[in-house]
């Protein structure tokens, strides 16, 4: 009775480590590119850390006045900027692609969300990286869409473990 549940819930997690290991060798890979080129050594240097829905939400005086604590940062960036940009950036674009040829449209629709993606968290170098990640986080959307909550949290669970990991690099480093 429950193997169906069961094994939906394993080929999830398999697409989403699968992605999340791509990610973040992806990241690996151009931040030690950049080092051993001399061109920096510390990924803050790279851009603005911070995603574009807290960039934002900064601008409100009592917002910018709660994010003082790393408390409410923290929550800002492993649960709302997921379930944010998840929405606006998968979620809606490949929703409303949804019923298009899924081979050209819908991989159009993603490159550019994930370009887009990229552009708006910093600098040009953001393209490269955030930019990476927004279209690996909208290819597993399409590939968990049979189920759009599941393809949506799917996603909305990397993108926290990538900010997580993308925070505790920044503290070690």
């Amino acid at each position: 009775m429950l193997q169906p549940y069961l094994a939906e819930i394993r080929r999830l997690l398999n697409s989403a480590f699968f992605t999340y290991g791509v990610v973040v060798l992806w990241v690996m890979f151009f931040t030690l590119s950049i080092t051993f080129l001399g061109e920096s050594s510390s990924l803050l240097s790279l851009g603005h850390p911070l995603s574009v829905s807290l960039r934002w939400m900064l601008d409100v005086p009592i917002i910018a006045a709660l994010a003082e604590r790393p408390w409410v940062m923290l929550f800002m960036m492993l649960v709302y900027a997921p379930l944010v940009e998840e929405a606006l950036f998968r979620m809606l674009p490949l929703a409303l692609f949804k019923n298009s040829n899924p081979h050209l449209v819908r991989a159009v629709v993603v490159c550019f969300c994930g370009i887009f993606f990229g552009r708006l968290h910093g600098s040009a170098i953001n393209v490269f990286i955030q930019g990476f990640v927004g279209m690996m986080l909208g290819f597993l959307y399409l590939k968990n869409s049979k189920n759009q909550l599941s393809a949506y949290l799917t996603c909305v669970a990397v993108h926290a473990a990538y900010n997580f990991t993308t925070i505790a690099i920044t503290f070690v480093g």
